[in-house]
């Protein structure tokens, strides 16, 4: 099953990334099942990246361009080789959902609880947004 997925935040106008493909390999049912998949699939992509060690880092103008169209031009190297715990991410994300952190919409209908059934279809959108901003000083 293939979905689209929108991450926006609070603070910004502009989503970070605009529709990225999601490939789900079973239906999930609940919004639990869902997360966990979502949650799995990117820490298993995290995971069996390993460090980088360019040997001249450097980004050329396209990449600055790409980057700045999602907020933060960096060079994309992993720095170390910890792997993610996929547990502890999925119980992470789940419970930063209970705690209002994000919330989370289906072809725009919001998802309030981890246990309701939804109606996933091969298309469906889903859009992701945290309900967090950054904290700082303010001088």
């Amino acid at each position: 099953m293939k979905v689209y997925a929108t991450v926006k935040s609070l603070g910004r106008r502009k989503p970070q990334f605009v529709k990225k493909e999601i490939i789900l390999a079973s239906v999930p049912y609940t919004l639990r099942e869902f997360l966990t998949a979502l949650v799995t699939i990117n820490v298993e992509k995290f995971n069996e990246t390993g460090v980088d060690e360019p040997i001249f880092p450097y980004l050329t103008s396209d990449e600055i361009e790409s980057s700045s169209q999602t907020g933060k031009i960096g060079f994309g190297v992993k720095d170390n080789d910890r792997k993610v715990n996929v547990k502890q991410a999925v119980s992470t994300s789940l419970i930063a959902f209970q705690d209002g952190l994000y919330k989370v919409f289906i072809n725009e209908k919001e998802q309030e609880d981890l246990e309701d059934e939804i109606q996933l279809i091969d298309g469906a959108e889903i859009v992701f947004i945290k309900m967090t901003m950054l904290a700082g000083r303010m001088w």
